[in-house]
């Protein structure tokens, strides 16, 4: 049967209200999608980062930016967790340095980082957290002793087993960003891209020989001593903590002796953290709670960390002020 103009124009007309509706529900579902990531996991507007080649990456100066769970991530002038800005004095500062533990993720506000809370009753002093996802030893090593970055009096690094076989991260190989994504979307696709692309590769202590990491071990803990000299040169004070996996503080896993042995020999003053918790007779429960993963902390983890903390820079501040009399009485 012969279609009049009438039916034409009745079809084309339901064709294109079914466009129409096909195409509101496709926009509604992409603007829907693209609210919720930004609202209920605070993609789209990710920390960014600058690379350097001296020390890798760090995050760019002044942001302030609220990411999972609305934890608030605030950067200051100098590229540092902190909620104030620093001014050119030292003699009031503690910084802390380390990897993602140190910075905290996304999902732990600038508040209830152990950096903030180990603080505590020293009023007379701020503390800065210049902690960077991925970092390892020699990235500290580069930040510190060849780009000689010290706005503070005292440093205080807690270090993960894992960042001495890392040498000097790049942000060419991490899931960071240099400038802001158009969409909460494209963040989240790369991502997955990231997650999916870490299956190409085989982790280079997998086909290394023992000399070979022993190596690279050595390397890290001489760098780390550099860095104790350099400071201790610069009349800068400086803490070093191990900081365990979960498995190591439930006592399930063994500390790295590689590590261990090359700092004995090295003569460095660190203080293993899980040596700290065994001392506190926590249960396994107990510690559990600390980790929300079998390396980062959790809040309660934080607070325990910055109780640590606090008190081993409490007994260093009392040093510092006897001999700062000592002087003056001379």
């Amino acid at each position: 049967m012969k279609m009049t103009g009438r039916g034409y124009l009745i079809l084309t007309k339901k064709l294109l209200l079914r466009t129409a509706y096909i195409t509101g529900v496709v926009v509604f579902i992409f603007l829907a999608t693209e609210l919720f990531l930004r609202k209920a996991f605070g993609l789209g507007k990710p920390v960014l980062y600058y690379s350097y080649p001296l020390y890798g990456y760090r995050p760019k100066p002044d942001q302030d930016v609220t990411r999972f769970h609305g934890a608030r991530i605030q950067i200051n002038n100098l590229g540092l967790r902190a909620n104030q800005d620093w001014d050119s004095r030292t003699d009031d500062k503690i910084l802390f340095l380390g990897n993602s533990v140190t910075y905290g993720g996304s999902m732990i506000d600038n508040n209830d980082l152990f950096s903030h809370l180990a603080l505590n009753g020293l009023k007379d002093y701020k503390s800065g957290n210049g902690g960077v996802n991925g970092w390892g030893v020699e990235n500290i090593h580069g930040l510190l002793v060849r780009a000689q970055f010290l706005p503070a009096q005292i440093y205080v690094s807690v270090i993960y087993e894992g960042d001495f076989y890392r040498g000097v991260s790049r942000i060419g190989s991490m899931p960071f960003w240099c400038k802001t994504p158009k969409l909460a979307m494209t963040e989240l696709l790369y991502i997955f891209l990231y997650k999916l692309s870490s299956y190409r590769y085989i982790p280079w202590q997998n086909i290394a020989s023992e000399k070979e990491t022993a190596a690279v071990v050595n390397r890290a803990v001489d760098r780390l001593e550099e860095i104790d000299t350099f400071l201790e040169k610069e009349n800068r004070r400086h803490l070093i903590y191990i900081h365990p996996r979960k498995d190591q503080a439930l006592g399930k896993e063994s500390r790295d002796t590689l590590i261990s042995g090359a700092i004995a020999n090295s003569g460095l003053d660190v203080c293993y953290m899980v040596d700290r918790l065994n001392k506190l007779n926590l249960t396994a429960d107990e510690i559990d709670d600390l980790f929300y993963d079998h390396t980062h902390l959790t809040k309660a983890g934080h607070s325990k960390w910055g109780e640590i903390i606090n008190a081993d820079l409490k007994v260093l501040i009392a040093r510092l002020d006897d001999s700062t009399t000592i002087s003056q009485e001379q």
